[in-house]
């Protein structure tokens, strides 16, 4: 039993979402003065309000999209990208499967070292960049020619608390093998932490 901070994001199943698939919502606690058990919260659906206003895609290309409202607006930029196995470590014995690539953890392919995949080149909230070894790893198999093809951009959805001047940038990405969750939560314009889902994680 541990304590949440008051606006975690929490990974949500279907069910409780009532919208179908994984989704994103937020821990609010009932008494944050006085922190609180998980038994002692509740969980707030941005899709339903909650004080959240959804961020409206205004821009769908092939390689990237940009999602705004209330002043506040995400550039999202994707990439084809080849690994170089050189950068994949722990290896098993065929060579087929890694533990981490560049010295850290990957995501999306079930540890199986990809031949090519999509993956995010760059995000912006209002011009500010998250850092690039915040985006390493996240790897979403090639299913087509371009990210917008290939459902890239299905699941990317964002939201803004006026209220705290909180920005959750959340996608489900990943092959049905290996899928994961990621929320980017930014605080008065900038980037503070990444949080990551799923089975492989």
């Amino acid at each position: 039993m541990a304590k949440l901070p008051n606006g975690t994001p929490i990974y949500c199943l279907s069910d409780e979402a009532g919208n179908g698939g994984a989704q994103f919502c937020d821990a609010r606690l009932q008494t944050p003065s006085e922190g609180g058990f998980v038994h002692h919260s509740r969980l707030v659906f941005p899709k339903r309000g909650g004080g959240f206003v959804p961020l409206r895609l205004r821009h769908n290309g092939s390689d990237g999209i940009t999602l705004s409202a209330a002043g506040q607006t995400i550039r999202i930029t994707a990439a084809r990208f080849k690994p170089n196995k050189a950068d994949f470590s722990g290896l098993d014995k065929q060579g087929y499967t890694a533990r981490r690539y560049r010295g850290h953890p990957f995501y999306g392919t079930d540890n199986v070292i990809p031949d090519e995949v999509f993956v995010p080149a760059s995000i912006t909230l209002n011009g500010r960049p998250i850092p690039a070894t915040q985006l390493q790893g996240l790897f979403h198999p090639v299913y087509a020619a371009n990210p917008q093809a290939g459902n890239f951009w299905h699941t990317w959805e964002a939201y803004y608390r006026p209220d705290s001047g909180t920005v959750y940038l959340y996608a489900s990405l990943g092959a049905d093998g290996a899928p994961f969750g990621v929320t980017f939560v930014f605080e008065k314009d900038r980037f503070v932490r990444r949080y990551l889902w799923g089975e492989a994680v």
